[in-house]
């Protein structure tokens, strides 16, 4: 038996061992209390010697043995947060990652939460539905359809549509996006995709949790500067809108300008940058050429 004072005191001083990073340790070790014990923090700090079973320690290390192996966090305790909600996470999907709010928050400024009429998204690689079911949520009159090539992907998705209470709204399509968007562009009110975009080149660069992980096809784009799925969505080969929309993508860290001037080259407009929590312009928004 012990307390959760003497819990979170392990934790710490198992997390700095293992050589987490100072700046994560807090962070990592609130989640795995949160996980571990059902509580907050604010329950803990009013209850610190509150007494935990022998089986939560005997979790605890398990949970550090994996962290050890720079397993990510996310992927050990099979869940993740974005934009205020719970979603369930496994290894072969993406991981959120916190930027990726921006591209959730920018189509909401484009359009708002409320609509008088049915608003129908596409998302182009889902990945594990934080996007198209965080606005979901937030849009209540709004509908999707996604594709993914990831069979693990398209399951998960599905298994946080019905967690978050979105599953009715949610269509997916496990197929390559190159033959899944032409048949379904004509009823479409707008188009987001957070794609694969790291340079192969860079993969050495990544943390081992990263790169060791996470499924490659997720991270690295096609091409030198791994820009190509800009360049084949951009140019629509096959692809009709029944009328202008609004798309909006993620992009890498010094992407922004490339993959603006990639649309401008193939007559898209309205053309505008969204920067992320830290400044970095990550989201690039543009309406599809008349």
């Amino acid at each position: 038996m012990g307390t959760i004072a003497d819990l979170t005191k392990f934790l710490d001083d198992q997390l700095k061992a293992i050589g987490i990073e100072q700046s994560e340790c807090r962070a990592e070790r609130e989640r795995i209390l949160d996980h571990l014990t059902d509580t907050r923090p604010a329950q803990r700090m009013a209850d610190p010697s509150r007494q935990l079973h022998d089986e939560v320690f005997e979790r605890a290390k398990d949970v550090l043995r994996e962290r050890q192996a720079r397993v990510p966090l996310q992927y050990i305790l099979g869940e993740t947060h974005f934009y205020g909600e719970r979603f369930l996470l496994r290894r072969g999907v993406l991981i959120p990652r916190a930027d990726t709010e921006t591209l959730v928050e920018a189509f909401i400024e484009y359009f708002g939460t409320e609509r008088v009429r049915t608003l129908t998204l596409g998302e182009i690689g889902i990945g594990s539905g934080i996007i198209s079911v965080s606005l979901l949520k937030k849009i209540p009159a709004a509908k999707a359809v996604a594709c993914d090539i990831s069979s693990e992907a398209i399951e998960v998705s599905k298994e946080n549509a019905a967690l978050n209470g979105v599953g009715e709204r949610l269509s997916l399509s496990l197929s390559d996006w190159r033959e899944w968007l032409p048949t379904v562009s004509e009823k479409l009110d707008a188009l987001l995709s957070n794609p694969p975009y790291i340079p192969a080149s860079d993969a050495e660069t990544l943390a081992p949790e990263v790169r060791d992980y996470e499924p490659r096809s997720a991270l690295f784009g096609s091409g030198d500067d791994g820009l190509d799925f800009y360049r084949e969505l951009a140019a629509l080969n096959g692809v009709k809108f029944r009328r202008q929309i609004p798309i909006f993508l993620e992009v890498g860290d010094g992407q922004a300008a490339a993959v603006s001037a990639i649309l401008a080259e193939n007559k898209w407009v309205g053309i505008q940058c969204q920067k992320d929590m830290n400044g970095v312009d990550r989201v690039v928004s543009a309406i599809s050429p008349a």
